[in-house]
């Protein structure tokens, strides 16, 4: 697959260390760009879409999409960026999600964690330290300008959310995945904070 001028200057001046809050400096390594097949073509595509964030701030994150990044890459701009590019775009959009998945993950637990028992906590306890929770986690999700959640209801080891988080400029399919990353995240932070495995987490 050859790939585009455009590409190779932008993969001759890629640093490993260039984008490291939101990608290991290792993450092409040799083994990497000698079994994945069409690797350096993968390699371009994610270093254009870092370039893009990289622009935006932490909130690009969220609103990248593989067409920018193939935009970004086109010698010219009525033409894809090279032949058969499209077929990279469903392993362009997995590997998206896992760093947007990792970066979340790290500013979720970067917070300050609240340790709590939960199956020592009284319901009006839960419902006061899930606020101060979801506070917390607003407070990670502000930066990325996506919107927030809110405290629904708390039954037994069911904590309701009201979901107001919107991915502007992604397309549903992309959205919804992402939407769901996120809500894992926030579910296994809830978990771990609260040192039990029982409680579910409902965003509506």
């Amino acid at each position: 697959m050859n790939i585009s001028n455009q590409a190779h200057s932008l993969l001759e001046n890629y640093s490993g260390s260039e984008f490291g809050q939101y990608l290991s400096p290792t993450f092409f390594d040799e083994h990497f760009m000698s079994t994945e097949e069409n690797a350096e073509a993968k390699k371009a595509l994610v270093v254009s879409a870092l370039n893009i964030i990289s622009k935006i701030g932490p909130r690009g994150l969220f609103m990248a999409s593989f067409r920018e990044a193939e935009s970004f890459l086109r010698d010219d701009p009525t033409k894809s960026a090279w032949d058969g590019v499209l077929e990279l775009k469903k392993w362009f959009e997995m590997i998206l999600l896992d760093i947007q998945k990792d970066y979340f993950d790290s500013q979720l637990m970067s917070n300050k964690v609240e340790m709590r028992q939960w199956e020592s906590l009284s319901l009006r306890q839960r419902i006061d330290s899930v606020s101060n929770f979801v506070e917390n986690t607003n407070s990670c999700l502000d930066q990325f300008e996506i919107g927030e959640i809110q405290l629904f209801s708390i039954e037994e080891n069911e904590v309701c959310l009201d979901d107001r988080i919107v991915f502007s400029g992604l397309r549903g399919p992309q959205a919804n995945k992402l939407k769901e990353v996120l809500f894992d995240s926030i579910a296994r932070y809830l978990n771990f904070s609260y040192q039990s495995t029982k409680i579910k987490l409902v965003a509506q």
